[in-house]
């Protein structure tokens, strides 16, 4: 059980709030059936849970996911921290100022949220920066969920080059390079994020990674 206090009732729009121990109080979101496999969506930096496109959270939904998103902090209905946050070129080069908040303390932030929710394993889908630290091939050579790496071939923020190291850097990962898409999540590539994440979990439990690295998607 989670150390963390919620609020009790749902805000408007479908936002809760919990207080991690960590410090931030995060907003976030749980669509689809109660018993579905949890699925986490997590967003780029700077980025709140809006940023994920209606019908991408929709088709989850659609395909029996409980989907669970939520506002980093220091975006959208998130609290804002009193440390700066990391500059998107520090990311990439793995270079955090002292005085920042991290890679790593967001991912806690996505662990502390899941501990609230009672939820121990999950599917995880970043977006953006999300992967950027990727680059870290150390740390990524230490993963051992089933990762899928989708990049778009024509990113002009993170070289597609990046999501091919990545993968590279994943045993066993897979690798997915979509034409004509840049470092957005495009209309038309809804479907096809949906169908590539569906298929990765489907045969495996609930420890699946399906990092989406089309540009919006990391």
């Amino acid at each position: 059980m989670s150390a963390a206090s919620a609020s009790a009732a749902p805000h408007a729009g479908g936002d809760r709030f919990v207080d991690l121990p960590a410090g931030p109080r995060i907003c976030y979101r749980v669509e689809g059936p109660a018993e579905g496999v949890p699925l986490l969506l997590i967003a780029g930096l700077g980025l709140d849970l809006t940023s994920w496109p209606r019908p991408m959270v929709d088709g989850f939904v659609d395909r029996g996911f409980k989907v669970i998103r939520f506002d980093n902090r220091d975006a959208g209905r998130s609290s804002r921290m009193p440390a700066p946050p990391p500059g998107r070129l520090r990311q990439l080069l793995a270079r955090t100022r002292p005085d920042a908040y991290d890679l790593a303390d967001r991912a806690a932030d996505a662990h502390g949220l899941l501990d609230h929710l009672d939820v121990d394993r999950a599917h995880l889908v970043g977006m953006s920066t999300v992967q950027a630290s990727g680059d870290r091939t150390g740390e990524l050579r230490r993963t051992t969920a089933p990762t899928l790496v989708v990049h778009g071939d024509v990113d002009r923020m993170v070289h597609p080059a990046g999501g091919r190291a990545t993968a590279t850097a994943i045993h066993g990962a897979g690798h997915v390079e979509i034409t004509g898409v840049a470092h957005h999540l495009a209309p038309a590539v809804l479907d096809r994020l949906v169908e590539l994440t569906t298929d990765l979990a489907r045969p495996h439990g609930a420890a699946v990674t399906a990092a989406a690295r089309t540009g919006g998607a990391a």
